[in-house]
């Protein structure tokens, strides 16, 4: 007794799971009528107030911070530790390769273990290509072509001068002295990737 979180109020063994730090006793009779007692406490530890960044949305190759806030003295481990710079701390920077679920674990003196996960999305690398058909004679034009693979990706040529458009994949350049080209590629999400080109 009391049996407030107890599996069964009688027998040699009996689980306990109480809802807050409780005294159990337990009265042990013989077949003859004889009685003993003893008692057990049972401290049920709180569970860290953890806050865990909310889920993360990245372009392939960037990264970006996540946090485990909780009261001071309290450890954080992180895994799967790929793509961190650091298993352990309150902030770790995250770089995955791919879209991960980390997991994190707090713990710490006078509290129970507690776990919170945090999603890192990683959009699709565009795989931005740049090719040029050589000019043919000084003052001619020259086609820019970029390609992705990636769905839905528009591009911009800067800088404008000699180019006959700054949007779209191909373009051409008429430039009167040499000219480095740079396309922007970017993805529905957001992400860019650039190439150049002499």
């Amino acid at each position: 007794s009391p049996g407030a979180g107890l599996s069964t109020a009688t027998g040699a063994s009996v689980t306990a799971a109480p809802a807050a730090s409780t005294t159990y006793r337990v009265v042990a009779t013989s077949p003859t009528g004889c009685q003993s007692q003893d008692s057990v406490r049972v401290a049920v530890l709180p569970r860290p107030t953890v806050t865990v960044s909310p889920r993360q949305v990245i372009c392939a190759g960037a990264s970006v911070v996540l946090q485990a806030s909780a009261p001071q003295g309290l450890s954080h481990t992180w895994t799967p530790d790929t793509g961190l710079s650091a298993p352990v701390g309150r902030e770790v920077v995250a770089t995955p390769a791919s879209s991960t679920l980390y997991t994190v674990t707090t713990t710490g003196p006078g509290y129970c273990l507690r776990q919170d996960t945090v999603r890192v999305v990683v959009r699709p690398a565009i795989g931005l290509r740049l090719a040029a058909e050589p000019a043919t004679a000084p003052g001619a034009s020259t086609r820019l072509v970029a390609a992705s693979a990636a769905p839905g990706v528009s591009f911009s040529w800067s800088p404008a001068g000699g180019l006959s458009a700054t949007t779209g994949p191909e373009v051409l350049a008429t430039p009167a002295q040499p000219t480095t080209y740079t396309v922007t590629a970017t993805g529905p999400g957001g992400c860019t990737e650039q190439a150049s080109i002499v």
